[in-house]
């Protein structure tokens, strides 16, 4: 379990965004901006019949992505380990792919911690987010600000939902202390909600209920 990649990060519902106000508390803090930018992500997730991704809180996804001056592709595997304290520490396995196909995706995560066989061809959901990410660091660590507009597409009951979100993920080598500091500066200068769950089974949920 050790050499699996793993993913630590914070999440959390908001209404609309103050992306000054968030990056002056942060920075009254300590930390440092040192990179911002805009990209585009496309979302595309896949599951078994029986939705048994989605049943322990899974997720397997092809991801387009586009910047000013570049697209590329990836193919990822999440599952969750634990929920410590208000993040969720999780499996990531992740690979970059030539197209966001359903054959690359079952192709390139061979051998993840699930078994793929059953995995339909069509994606489940679609999930556009428009994304302004910024870097910051503090103490040799670093931490990255996502900043989401959320599109949840179901085709099989044709219905989008839209959700603002705020996403919080510890860069490698970095401390996990900087997470509990993170959400101590949002929480209490943003009227934020806590998320645990992954944009699977949230953009699912929410095209079943609204």
């Amino acid at each position: 379990m050790n050499n699996i990649p793993k993913e630590l990060e914070l999440k959390y519902s908001i209404e609309s965004f103050n992306i000054i106000k968030t990056l002056e508390a942060m920075t009254k803090q300590g930390y440092i901006i040192f990179k911002g930018r805009g990209l585009e992500n496309v979302d595309e997730y896949y599951d078994t019949k029986n939705r048994d991704l989605l049943n322990i809180g899974a997720s397997l996804r092809t991801r387009t992505i586009k910047t000013e001056d570049s697209i590329s592709y990836k193919a990822t595997f999440k599952t969750p380990i634990s929920f410590e304290h208000n993040y969720v520490n999780r499996i990531e396995i992740e690979k970059e792919i030539q197209k966001p196909t359903y054959q690359k995706l079952l192709k390139e995560l061979e051998g993840i911690p699930f078994d793929l066989t059953n995995i339909c061809p069509a994606p489940y959901l679609i999930v556009k987010t428009k994304r302004f990410e910024v870097y910051l660091e503090k103490e040799e660590s670093t931490i990255c600000l996502s900043f989401d507009e959320v599109t949840y597409i179901n085709k099989s009951n044709k219905t989008e939902n839209k959700e603002n979100i705020i996403e919080v993920e510890l860069g490698d080598d970095s401390n996990p202390e900087l997470l509990d500091e993170t959400n101590e500066i949002l929480t209490s200068n943003l009227d934020v909600t806590i998320i645990k769950d992954n944009k699977y089974k949230r953009g699912l949920i929410r095209s079943l209920t609204k």
